[in-house]
């Protein structure tokens, strides 16, 4: 017998001391395991990650009440005697806080800038969880039936950081699609479409407003209104436009008026004024005015048109063609509260609430 036969024979019949294991070379099966682990578990590491960072900038995104639709969702246990709810019309045109001293009632504007029907609902519909209103002015501006006329008539990023909120997300599918459930389930898919607006500059104004007061500031006062004093100025040439009375806006604006009812809500529908040249531009104005009148009968609730005011030519009462600036708000809205309080369906004087 050879030497390394002798070897292995001697030590193939050394017992095996307890405990111990003779050294193997690894298998084929455990280095492919291995290999299979780390890439699995940086994956793993990875949508961790981005889950936090998402739950992080959705916080901070939250916490920024610059935001119309962010500081609307953080009301609540408030008992509002009315509410102005509509676009940039009544944004900028009704001062809730003159408004409030002329008619004797505590009130907030809800209108948030540029939005549709659908996104008016889905705010109201919010608000009313948390607070109590006594009457709703709704303004229903022409152009709101047509989407077309709007930049972004769904402000769909302003309520992606409130996911499974049943509401939020049935909007935002009926509105977004599949886009919504995208949003939902898959890791930062909504920071990274949005990233300048549920992202790092969010957190680092969360970060900041402790210690700069500035970074707290919103553009709009504490009633909800934003007042603009600048001189009148048209972005674009005035063109002859004929709207559309789009389905899906006009039941929007119905399920509005049912949410109200159903609430025990006193309705007012109103349109807000606008400048004379630019009324004449709309071809089938009249049409859609009919059609906003029908609704207002319809559900037995009052609808008061401002196209009789002595200012409607006058640009100094005007940022553009659509919205008033301060002076002309100031007017509008002495306009408005003689009107409330002469209106047939006003029937009792609004209270201030306790």
């Amino acid at each position: 017998m050879d030497l390394p036969a002798l070897c292995l024979a001697t030590f193939a019949r050394v017992p095996t001391l307890p405990g111990f294991r003779p050294m193997t070379a690894p298998s084929s099966t455990s280095t492919a395991r291995r290999a299979w682990l780390r890439p699995l578990g940086f994956i793993a590491f990875a949508i961790v990650a981005l889950y936090a960072f998402a739950w992080i900038f959705d916080f901070a995104a939250r916490k920024d009440l610059r935001s119309k639709a962010h500081w609307i969702l953080s009301l609540q246990g408030g008992h509002y005697d009315f509410v102005v709810l509509g676009t940039s019309r009544p944004y900028l045109g009704v001062d809730v806080a003159r408004l409030e001293k002329r008619i004797q009632g505590h009130g907030i504007n809800l209108s948030l800038d540029g939005a549709g029907y659908p996104e008016q609902l889905l705010a109201l519909r919010l608000f009313l969880q948390k607070n109590e209103i006594r009457q709703l002015l709704l303004d229903a501006a022409l152009p709101n039936f047509d989407s077309h006329s709007m930049d972004y008539p769904f402000h769909d990023y302003e309520y992606l950081p409130y996911h499974g909120i049943p509401e939020i997300d049935a909007a935002l599918r009926s509105e977004c699609g599949i886009r919504a459930e995208l949003w939902k389930y898959v890791p930062f898919w909504k920071n990274a479409e949005f990233n300048s607006k549920i992202g790092p500059i969010q957190l680092y104004t969360w970060c900041k407003s402790p210690f700069d007061a500035n970074a707290r500031v919103a553009e709009f006062d504490a009633h909800g209104t934003r007042l603009v004093d600048r001189p009148f100025h048209l972005r674009s040439e005035l063109k002859p436009v004929r709207w559309t009375i789009e389905a899906r806006q006009q039941a929007a604006l119905i399920d509005i008026l049912e949410l109200a009812k159903s609430k025990g809500i006193r309705v007012t529908m109103i349109l807000s004024p606008e400048w004379q040249n630019w009324s004449r531009l709309q071809l089938n104005r009249d049409d859609v005015l009919a059609n906003c009148r029908k609704i207002a009968a319809d559900h037995g609730i009052d609808f008061l048109v401002f196209d009789d005011l002595p200012f409607l030519n006058d640009t100094g009462y005007f940022i553009d063609s659509n919205h008033l600036n301060a002076k002309g708000a100031a007017l509008y809205t002495d306009a408005l509260a003689q009107k409330l309080q002469d209106s047939a369906l006003h029937h009792s004087p609004i209270a201030t609430s306790p």
